[in-house]
């Protein structure tokens, strides 16, 4: 299978889990249901109280499951049609920020802006987190740090966890900031050198930003991404956390 059949079959598998198609083949299981209980409730009123009663029942028992349906067909109609907006909007900020988007349709997953910013790669993308009706979208915005960044540094904001880890021995390299050194966990292989990288003012400048602003900032295998928990409907609003980002990126390759 070749990668852009292997991304289609990703789609539709996104497509088919989305929470619009599973109400839809809920609600069609549910006026199923009702058109056999109603269909048996007339024949069996036919018996004691004649046709005419179950005549009744047999209508109700055809109108109530059509019109359930219909009404279970007009809720997607509308989720797509909000959806074909933001949509929309993707691409007037893509075409805006020369960049590339790809949506998909019927879901919120998926989705993408792509190119490079000031010589950086960059990606803004959402993603499915969680199953079935817990489920939520959340949106990924991230850039691909230049080659000089050490393979092995990881970066993250300090929460109680890592204080807890580090209470326990676990790594965190000091850059020699005190700020930075309070806001954020470094490890990597080689302290001594990832110290030397990291500490200078533009990197430093960058590193403050994020992790003041942003509580999901991370870098792991030269990337840098923060994720929003939820589904960015105007991408605009995220723009400053990718030209922090691309900032923390063009500092790193200076």
């Amino acid at each position: 299978m070749t990668p852009e059949h292997q991304e289609q079959l990703e789609r539709l598998r996104s497509l088919l889990a989305s929470p619009a198609v599973r109400r839809l083949e809920q609600g069609l299981v549910a006026a199923f249901v009702l058109l056999v209980v109603l269909g048996l409730i007339g024949v069996l009123a036919s018996v004691p109280y004649g046709q005419q009663v179950a005549g009744l029942w047999l209508m109700l028992g055809c109108v109530l499951p059509v019109a359930g349906v219909l009404l279970l067909l007009a809720l997607p109609l509308g989720h797509m049609r909000r959806l074909r907006a933001v949509a929309a909007r993707w691409d007037e900020v893509a075409r805006a920020r020369g960049l590339e988007a790809t949506t998909v349709p019927f879901t919120s997953s998926d989705w993408r802006l792509s190119g490079d910013m000031h010589g950086v790669p960059v990606a803004v993308r959402t993603v499915r987190r969680g199953q079935g009706d817990s489920s939520r979208t959340a949106t990924i915005v991230q850039v691909t740090l230049p080659e000089r960044t050490p393979a092995d540094l990881r970066l993250s904001v300090e929460g109680f966890g890592d204080r807890l880890m580090k209470a326990l021995g676990g790594q965190d390299v000091q850059v020699g900031d005190r700020e930075v050194d309070a806001l954020l966990r470094v490890r990597g292989d080689d302290p001594e050198a990832i110290q030397t990288f990291l500490h200078r003012p533009a990197v430093l400048d960058a590193l403050r930003a994020l992790g003041t602003h942003h509580r999901s900032f991370t870098v792991e295998r030269a990337l840098a991404r923060i994720e929003e928990p939820r589904f960015v409907k105007d991408p605009e609003e995220v723009m400053p956390t990718l030209d922090r980002l691309v900032a923390l990126a063009r500092a790193l390759g200076a």
